[in-house]
């Protein structure tokens, strides 16, 4: 956000500015819908222990499921029609209402959250991500820590860094996320 208010800024005024934020922050905002929508639980298993995590009540559903081989993967439904378009692939169209409204009823949510909580343990990893991607919602692997500086796109989109020269040459780190003309 403070990146984006000092490119409108700039955009009206013509000067630039530092910007200074917060890597916390960043994260905060992004798991807002965690807490927003209700007072219901559930745990998640963490290597440190159990987690809590928010079930609400919205269609923005962002969440981790574990599912049939072990691994676990990251589920978002928050763009226009993925929550629909993932109830139809995972095979309960049913589920599916005419609501103008991002929330749902809280016999609905629960049935939503009870259902994808059992589906995703019926097969792989790969298979919901596979067969998510080809639906076009959201959906990828939850990565071990440093796996992701293995992952093609990042590559692709200059994100990770390969180190030349030392001791620590052809090790991997994560490179510049946002970049700019000037």
């Amino acid at each position: 956000n403070s990146i984006l208010g000092a490119l409108y800024q700039r955009a009206r005024t013509g000067e630039g500015q530092t910007v200074t934020t917060s890597l916390l922050d960043a994260i905060a905002i992004m798991l807002v819908h965690k807490w927003y929508a209700t007072d219901r639980t559930r745990e998640i298993p963490l290597k440190s222990g159990i987690g809590r995590q928010g079930l609400g009540n919205w269609k923005q559903i962002i969440s981790v499921f574990e599912c049939g081989d072990g691994r676990w993967i990251q589920f978002h439904t928050g763009a226009r029609g993925s929550f629909e378009r993932a109830l139809i692939v995972l095979g309960r169209s049913d589920l599916v209402v005419e609501e103008t409204g991002m929330e749902m009823a809280a016999a609905m949510a629960d049935e939503v959250w009870d259902f994808l909580e059992q589906v995703f343990r019926t097969q792989s990893a790969q298979h919901w991500v596979d067969l998510l991607a080809e639906a076009d919602v959201p959906c990828m692997p939850v990565l071990p820590p440093g796996e992701a500086l293995w992952v093609d796109q990042l590559m692709t989109n200059q994100q990770i860094d390969i180190l030349e020269d030392g001791p620590l040459a052809g090790d991997r780190r994560l490179g510049r996320i946002a970049k700019f003309q000037r």
